[in-house]
């Protein structure tokens, strides 16, 4: 069972967002299983992951599924948006999470559908086992300048412990951006 564990009030580019984190009772910190929400001011998700067991390597959906899968997700949050979108690649995607109770890694494997927005900016969507929804993040901006995207990371643990300053410095493309003042 997850319950909410922190809720933050950030900024997704310029837009205000609270972004909600949930995870199991005791199993709480960075790194671990959690379910995460980034919901703008305007009621607009501009992201969601869940990174949890259960989706292993040999279930990942083929290509064609996992963009049928995000096609029908758009369209279902949001049809206007999604009728701006174009596919760019489909390729595998896995993420590791600490295992329950302090087990081994878990490996999280999905198929990342990228997308461009007419306007420019990207969208995705992570498709794993059984067509779940693993991870949806969009109005994405990319910084072609440093090579990394510019918008914030809320949900990556990597990042926000990075830019918090309890983890290390990330290289490209996943280094955090400047604190703005």
């Amino acid at each position: 069972m997850f319950t909410e564990v922190s809720v933050r009030h950030e900024h997704h580019d310029t837009h205000p967002v609270t972004v909600t984190r949930a995870q199991r009772r005791g199993e709480c910190g960075y790194g671990r299983a959690h379910v995460t929400t980034v919901i703008g001011a305007d009621g607009i998700v501009y992201g969601y992951t869940r990174q949890t067991e259960g989706f292993p390597a040999g279930s990942v959906p083929t290509a064609q599924e996992a963009e049928r899968t995000a096609g029908e997700f758009l369209r279902r949050i949001d049809p206007a948006f999604a009728a701006g979108l174009t596919v760019q690649w489909i390729d595998r995607h896995d993420e590791a999470i600490t295992g329950a109770d302090g087990a081994p890694p878990v490996q999280v494997c999905g198929r990342k559908v990228k997308t461009r927005h007419n306007s420019g900016r990207y969208t995705w969507v992570i498709v794993g086992a059984g067509n779940v929804i693993l991870t949806y993040e969009r109005d994405v901006t990319w910084d072609a300048d440093h090579s990394r995207r510019q918008t914030a990371m809320w949900l990556h643990d990597r990042w926000i412990t990075a830019r918090d300053g309890g983890g290390a410095e990330l290289g490209r493309p996943d280094a955090p951006l400047r604190r703005q003042s």
